[in-house]
């Protein structure tokens, strides 16, 4: 259970980070930290306490350290991070249609 809610509230703030951080359409917009932010606060809001701990990132290596956080559950934490943002990365690339798709990441790399 730990392991999905990492993975998918990972997933959600990857997805948001990236959307918002990387459009075209609105540069130099101040309110993207703020949208990052909220996104965060519904996450943490939504899977904290008893769900997953609501880490979301490698803190909980952090969170182990301190003894929050059993060493024997970090893997959970850490392996659901990496596919969230994984996943999410995937989707962003693959379905970025607003700012190019995936034909802007061949451009940016010099394959046309």
């Amino acid at each position: 259970m730990v392991l999905v809610v990492e993975l998918f509230f990972t997933f959600v703030l990857v997805c948001v980070a990236l959307a918002v951080s990387t459009s075209r359409s609105h540069p130099g917009n101040g309110f993207y930290g703020h949208v990052v932010g909220l996104s965060l606060a519904g996450c943490v809001f939504a899977a904290g306490g008893g769900a997953s701990g609501a880490a979301f990132n490698p803190a909980a290596v952090g969170m182990s350290m301190i003894g929050e956080l059993s060493w024997l559950a970090v893997w959970v934490h850490l392996v659901g991070n990496l596919l969230g943002a994984v996943l999410a990365a995937g989707l962003f690339l693959a379905f970025d249609l607003d700012d190019g798709g995936p034909d802007r990441v061949a451009r940016t790399r010099g394959a046309a």
